[in-house]
């Protein structure tokens, strides 16, 4: 649909809305949702249905868990995660951020899981710890690489946002050929990197890609100009260090 038609089907909806008429009503959500889809590019399309099933399980524990009730006994007053927390018995940071429901009950909340008998979301459901799984599921592993590549596709990069040149650059010890300036731990195909030096080709100090050897054996001992390749699980000690 054309953007400036769906923009004035929203308006033209909005007026008929002001009469309070419920089937008006309905009609304007529709055009507001149609202009939401107009206005979004294919990538956000996929972005919203990735994380539409968290949405809907984020919703079932709010009810399950006794949020919605807690916050419905504040009869209109505000009411803090925390003050929500010791109502219901679930841990702060579950209330900012709801996760699977069934392992909830079962397990209580483990951001961190430090015990043998504890576990993270991902290993209850998938039986293993999540580089595991991807290490042994190729072409999820494969989607996985494609979207981490292009998910900020026409967003501002993130040496744009925060001036890393200028922050970085000025006083680094150029005597060291070894100095790093950069490492991206986790890095996949290096397109952070790549997309720094694109941006300052003189700026000073080693750029170093890290990741599983899964991720850096793709390179085929060809690192991208401007950037090393590095091996590297980041469970163990960080090999590069700084001055």
């Amino acid at each position: 649909m054309d953007l400036s038609k769906a923009i004035a089907d929203v308006q033209k909806a909005a007026d008929a809305d002001k009469s309070g008429n419920g089937q008006n009503h309905v009609a304007l959500l529709e055009a507001v949702r149609r202009l939401s889809l107009a206005a979004e590019t294919p990538a956000e399309t996929l972005m919203r249905m990735r994380f539409e099933p968290l949405q809907s399980a984020a919703i079932r524990l709010a009810l399950e868990g006794g949020f919605l009730d807690a916050i419905a006994a504040a009869n209109g007053h505000n009411i803090t995660a925390s003050e929500i927390a010791k109502k219901t018995n679930y841990d702060k940071l579950l209330i900012i951020g709801a996760i699977l429901v069934d392992y909830m009950k079962k397990t209580g909340f483990h951001q961190f899981p430090k015990k043998p008998e504890q576990h993270s979301p991902f290993e209850t459901v998938f039986k293993m710890g999540f580089f595991e799984f991807f290490a042994n599921n190729e072409d999820q592993r494969r989607y996985l690489d494609d979207y981490m590549a292009v998910r900020r596709q026409g967003l501002s990069s993130w040496h744009e946002v925060f001036p890393m040149a200028s922050q970085l650059v000025p006083g680094f010890n150029t005597d060291n050929p070894d100095a790093v300036l950069l490492v991206d731990v986790g890095g996949g195909f290096g397109h952070e990197l790549r997309s720094f030096h694109e941006a300052h080709p003189d700026a000073p100090g080693r750029l170093v890609v890290q990741d599983l050897l899964v991720m850096t054996e793709k390179f085929g001992g060809k690192a991208p100009p401007g950037i090393e390749v590095m091996t590297y699980d980041f469970f163990t000690s960080q090999p590069v260090k700084g001055e």
